[in-house]
């Protein structure tokens, strides 16, 4: 997913690889400053100055930029080794893995693997919604076994099913899932701020699945979960101002 600040922070990457010309441009306009000072007009300073920053600045811009993509490659590759133990463990499951950030109170995917929806991959899931709301919310591993409804209805009509909270889109782009779980993800520094979620699910129950194992979900916890964390700052996640505080630790 790419935002405006990450197509800004693109272009200046594609500028600052025209600093090593900008320096040698300033260097050569100094030069001819300092040997001809009282030939040369006042707005050359300003030039030279005006390009100075800029070069730097791009070079700053860029770097950071570099960073970031580094660390969203880390976490898609994470994302499809999780994917290919799954699928080794049931290999008919039709696992699929997401990572989701938490903005306020909204979750949205920004990676992903096997999700070939555009419309499921755009969905917004409040705190609370859902396995990844509630996971997010109690600051806790969710895993649950989804029911098969034939209708939306019929779904809003059960008492156990409608605290879930889902939407008639949710129902509609997820309703050939069977299993669900959702590991939150906490900020490094900040260990009661949950910054995002990692989530699996399959088109068969937990216990066919295998998705729901203790000792592999432990396992997640040690070997991604605290990877990612780490990944998601040099992503840019800001731990103090985006996530939300639990009761655990």
């Amino acid at each position: 997913m790419r935002g405006g600040g990450e197509t800004l922070s693109a272009t200046a990457y594609r500028l600052s690889r025209l600093s090593p010309w900008v320096n040698f441009t300033v260097a050569v306009v100094l030069f001819i400053q300092r040997s001809y000072w009282g030939r040369v007009p006042g707005w050359f300073g300003v030039t030279t100055a005006v390009l100075a920053a800029g070069a730097v600045l791009a070079a700053q811009i860029s770097t950071r930029y570099e960073r970031k993509r580094w660390a969203g490659n880390r976490i898609q590759d994470l994302l499809e080794e999780v994917t290919l133990e799954c699928h080794d463990r049931a290999p008919a499951a039709g696992t699929r893995c997401n990572v989701m950030l938490l903005r306020g109170d909204e979750l949205r995917v920004h990676w992903h693997t096997r999700m070939r929806s555009q419309q499921e991959r755009s969905l917004v899931w409040k705190l609370g919604q859902g396995c990844v709301g509630k996971a997010c919310r109690r600051g806790e591993v969710v895993a649950e076994d989804l029911p098969a409804v034939s209708s939306y209805d019929q779904l809003r009509g059960d008492d156990d099913q409608a605290e879930w909270g889902l939407t008639l889109d949710h129902w509609q782009l997820t309703r050939d899932l069977r299993a669900v779980v959702s590991m939150p993800i906490r900020s490094p520094r900040y260990p009661r701020r949950v910054i995002g979620a990692l989530n699996i699910d399959a088109c068969v129950p937990l216990a066919e699945s295998r998705i729901g194992d203790a000792a592999l979900l432990d396992r997640f916890n040690i070997s991604y979960i605290w990877l990612m964390a780490q990944y998601l700052v040099e992503y840019g996640v800001k731990e103090e101002n985006h996530g939300t505080e639990t009761g655990g630790a």
